[in-house]
């Protein structure tokens, strides 16, 4: 059944034009599809239609699909012509934004981690200064800020490549799960170019907020790409975990019904979305950073000049630091580090700060207090003027925002 279901599978390429389904030649997953299927539909029914197999659940009324290698986008544009379907799509593979092929002609050089070899002190638990005083926190204001709030008990989901045993995040986590590897250590993995991409994001959350939490979910290798299927499930795995913000430092260019998809659901359960503009250089954010219910993020320098690399545009929500961030790499050492990737988790750091003041504010409002207590930057980049967002997030005016 399944080998005469797949004949007609292709002998549909003869008689349909499919589209550009992946127009933007975005590589994907081979031998993969996702699909989400409308209420009373029966999956077992729609695979044996397509000769496709169920690989995966992937949460709500998703699934991950098994079809003939090279079949993928005509059987995208098939099922989403299913009168049960409610979207499909490829497997679309996506970097975490500072090790990006999409990026790497404005910021080769700062893109890479540079490590500090010099041994750093980790006592009872603190800080070292140059952590704390770096320029970009003290442009924030967040030591001020944390004389006010301090994250306390907040957990942030940290969708990236995962996390490693360095002494910043000791009694700072909360239990994650390895959506590469299908088990429940988040372990970063040594060895690739987006290695300690995530310790790094998640250490930058701590030094915004230092009493907060991190819920590591690794959803990208240590080559720093990552899936659709496995960032979907790791973001409805945030939000069914207790998660308040979900930190995306990662970006896609084109539109993802999946990803869409994530940020509703988390959005709906009082659930955060913080993610990327990406490391383009361009007039355009990348998905999710632009879809509605999230807040997307844009990078400026420690003079709130936009960063070179840092995409733009109008639906930018506000800006934060971006170039050169000192935090967590490897198992006990610390890099400096550029990219819009790291501006998200000062902006979750902030947003954590907020809801250990409010710990009942809706998303709306908690997206109300960031993006009315930035400091305005238009005049120091007029070029982009309204679009980098609200502004520069200053971290003690949002917290005396959430005071009043």
């Amino acid at each position: 059944m399944a080998k005469r279901s797949f004949s007609i599978l292709i002998l549909c390429i003869c008689l349909i034009s499919f589209g550009a389904v992946n127009a933007q030649s975005i590589p994907y997953r081979a031998g993969e599809v996702l699909v989400a299927l409308k209420p009373g539909s029966n999956i077992n029914a729609l695979v044996a239609t397509y000769g496709a197999t169920v690989k995966r659940f992937l949460g709500l009324n998703v699934f991950l699909l098994g079809t003939q290698i090279g079949s993928e986008e005509l059987l995208v544009t098939l099922l989403s012509r299913n009168l049960s379907v409610n979207w499909s799509e490829l497997d679309y593979l996506l970097p975490v934004s500072d090790v990006s092929q999409y990026s790497q002609a404005f910021v080769d050089q700062q893109s890479q981690a540079f490590v500090d070899q010099r041994s750093q002190a980790f006592v009872d638990g603190n800080f070292p200064p140059e952590l704390t005083q770096q320029p970009s926190m003290v442009q924030i204001k967040a030591t001020e800020a944390q004389l006010l709030a301090s994250g306390q008990d907040v957990t942030v989901a940290v969708v990236d490549t995962g996390i490693t045993a360095h002494p910043m995040f000791v009694n700072k986590t909360v239990p994650g799960y390895d959506f590469v590897d299908r088990d429940s250590d988040p372990s970063d993995l040594p060895g690739g170019a987006g290695y300690s991409h995530g310790a790094h994001v998640a250490g930058l959350v701590l030094l915004t907020a230092p009493k907060s939490l991190i819920m590591a979910l690794r959803a990208f290798a240590n080559d720093g790409k990552g899936s659709v299927a496995d960032i979907y499930e790791a973001m409805i795995y945030a939000v069914d975990r207790g998660a308040r913000l979900i930190n995306c430092s990662f970006g896609l260019t084109t539109r993802s019904p999946a990803l869409d998809q994530a940020v509703s659901y988390a959005s709906g359960r009082g659930v955060l979305v913080v993610a990327a503009a990406g490391n383009r250089s361009q007039p355009n954010l990348d998905y999710p950073s632009l879809q509605k219910e999230a807040l997307g993020i844009t990078g400026v320098d420690s003079n709130d000049v936009k960063a070179d690399f840092s995409n733009w545009g109008p639906q930018a929500d506000v800006s934060a630091p971006a170039v050169s961030l000192y935090s967590s790499y490897g198992d006990g050492q610390l890099a400096w580090w550029s990219g819009t990737s790291f501006a998200v988790p000062l902006v979750c750091g902030e947003a954590a700060l907020i809801l250990s003041i409010i710990p009942t504010a809706t998303v709306n409002q908690l997206v109300s207090i960031i993006t009315s207590s930035p400091d305005n930057i238009d005049d120091l980049s007029p070029m982009y003027a309204k679009s980098l967002g609200a502004g520069r997030i200053n971290c003690l005016s949002a917290v005396k925002l959430a005071l009043r």
